[in-house]
């Protein structure tokens, strides 16, 4: 994989998140996020990348596209992408797009005269990536997406590793040893150890920056830190 390739890649994944956690916040409750993206955005931590947005929508393809410019003029200051924009693509669906962006995002729904509450929805939260974090509201989505894929692996050559496998048997994604909280893929415990995990990665990352800076081993600058 090229460098061109993961920064395009990665600047889409990037609006994807940006602008799912604006729908979120816009909170219309005639909208449920679906596919692949879903997987992406809230349900793991490392998963492909994914190309469009999909959605049911029980509304107007007028209501829809308003939904979307609204989220994507949100988005775009979040990302600090002022020329992001939406685009008409057919009767229903919209393209963003940005003169930044090699390619554009297709955000397409699925029009339906009302919810189907026969097929059931939670709320998933927007995972922490790109500048969003915990206290980004959560967007409606169906459980159906897991519970599709655990159909299609009963046969899962690693269950006790699989985090769908966990979320269909209603254990925290981490552990695995209990429920996770209300709203989340894991339990407080599992977060807090995530937490202090990337707080340590982020100090040896400042800590090789600063050795590298004076041209020192990171032991060697711990060593002149102390010994100071």
């Amino acid at each position: 994989m090229t460098v061109q390739y993961f920064d395009a890649h990665a600047q889409r994944d990037m609006v994807q998140h940006h602008v799912v956690a604006a729908l979120a916040e816009i909170g219309e409750d005639r909208l449920v996020f679906k596919g692949g993206t879903l997987l992406r955005v809230c349900v793991f931590e490392d998963y492909r990348w994914s190309e469009d947005l999909d959605f049911d929508w029980a509304g107007s393809p007028e209501g829809f596209r308003a939904l979307v410019d609204a989220a994507v003029a949100q988005a775009a200051a979040s990302v600090d992408i002022p020329t992001l924009t939406t685009e008409t693509a057919g009767a229903v669906n919209v393209t963003i797009v940005a003169p930044e962006m090699p390619a554009p995002i297709r955000a397409e729904a699925t029009m339906r005269a009302e919810r189907d509450d026969s097929v059931p929805t939670q709320l998933w939260r927007i995972n922490p990536r790109w500048g969003t974090n915990t206290d980004t509201a959560a967007i409606v989505g169906y459980t159906a997406t897991a519970d599709r894929h655990l159909v299609m692996i009963r046969r899962c050559p690693d269950p006790e590793q699989c985090p769908l496998c966990a979320l269909g048997a209603g254990l925290c994604t981490g552990c695995r040893q209990g429920p996770p909280d209300d709203g989340y893929r894991t339990c407080e415990r599992c977060r807090r150890k995530r937490r202090r995990r990337d707080r340590d990665r982020r100090h040896l990352a400042a800590l090789d920056r600063a050795a590298e800076a004076r041209r020192m081993t990171r032991t060697d600058l711990l060593r002149t830190l102390r010994s100071g």
